[in-house]
């Protein structure tokens, strides 16, 4: 007789009984390999993982009684707004982006910048309302860069940080780029036309989170801002920047993670959890007690010292800031859980 899917395991480890259908009807669909695999999964886990990985957030949605086929266009998309806490290392391929499209099976998009601030993935964004003065207060005739005093709001910019996005200024399309080498703002019309005067603090127009306030949207920014040093200033900064992008969304789809390291971090945390309610998830949290566990890493001694302070392991970490490949993959693989437990993603369902 053929080895049957372990119901009575997971009614024991408390999992609901809509989501075991759910998992039994994944496990019935999979080769015989999978099966095998799944199996070994689910015996040697503990009934905390079970409950952590397959309902994170409590019972699952109500599965719907007839299911029903979902058009290509109304499948849910997800942004993903960070630092390089978001993006890929080294060239490995596990972005937090990838790895939600890899996770979810739908279209994500980089909003990821290496070594930005909140306030420059806020320009790249567009939420945050960004004003310009231009040299008489004209928009030229050519497409040559012209330094511009600076720009309003001010906010937490890098002097040596390149930034280089397009947009319109008074409905003219247009580029706008942080020169990091002189530390100068720089304006440049992508195409020649009739030299257009505008105002004072004309203010510019950036799409990329508009065009997309549909889709589902994570946030992971604030790490670089101030060198790291996220004083009480500092982090109003980024409560503004993360503010601004937000209400750009006309629906709750979105999630903002916390900051994992550098100075006042933990404050900075709680400022976040206090702002954001329910769409503020603790990753870092998750990823001290079970990152280790959900990576098949087996804990050094140093491992259960950090871990024991409230620190990352030292296992998980690339470096002093960044998480490493394996941990990356993990994080990837819990917030597409986490979405998916608030029924944002309804057909998917989690393998360990």
């Amino acid at each position: 007789m053929p080895p049957t899917f372990p119901d009575g395991r997971l009614r024991a480890a408390g999992l609901s009984a809509a989501r075991i259908a759910a998992l039994r009807a994944d496990y019935d669909a999979s080769t015989p390999a999978r099966q095998q695999t799944l199996r070994g999964i689910l015996a040697s886990a503990t009934d905390e993982t079970l409950r952590t990985v397959y309902e994170p957030e409590g019972p699952p949605p109500p599965e719907p009684q007839v299911p029903q086929p979902v058009a290509p266009t109304a499948v849910p998309k997800v942004a993903v707004w960070a630092d390089s806490m978001g993006d890929a290392m080294n060239n490995d391929g596990a972005s937090l982006w990838g790895g939600l499209a890899t996770a979810l099976g739908v279209e994500t998009y980089d909003g990821a910048y290496g070594g930005h601030t909140s306030t420059e993935v806020a320009l790249y964004h567009g939420g945050l309302p960004v004003f310009l003065t231009l040299p008489n207060n004209q928009i030229p005739a050519g497409t040559g860069q012209i330094v511009i005093p600076g720009i309003q709001p001010t906010g937490s910019y890098v002097a040596s940080q390149w930034v280089s996005l397009e947009g319109t200024l008074a409905g003219v399309p247009s580029r706008l780029m942080h020169n990091g080498a002189t530390n100068q703002w720089l304006y440049n019309r992508l195409t020649a036309g009739p030299v257009k005067t505008i105002q004072p603090e004309e203010q510019w127009h950036s799409t990329a989170g508009s065009s997309r306030a549909e889709w589902a949207h994570v946030f992971r920014v604030g790490r670089n801002n101030n060198g790291g040093n996220l004083t009480t200033a500092e982090q109003a900064i980024v409560l503004r920047d993360l503010t601004a992008m937000v209400r750009t969304i006309p629906h709750g789809r979105y999630i903002v993670l916390p900051v994992y390291n550098g100075t006042n971090f933990a404050a900075m945390n709680t400022a976040l959890a206090d702002r954001f309610g329910p769409n503020y998830y603790d990753l870092r949290g998750w990823m001290v007690r079970h990152g280790l566990a959900a990576a098949g890493i087996t804990p050094t001694a140093d491992d259960t010292t950090a871990v024991g302070a409230g620190n990352l392991p030292p296992s998980l970490m690339l470096d002093a800031v960044h998480m490493n490949t394996v941990a990356r993959r993990v994080e990837a693989t819990r917030v597409a859980a986490l979405m998916a437990a608030r029924g944002w993603f309804p057909t998917y369902t989690p393998l360990i």
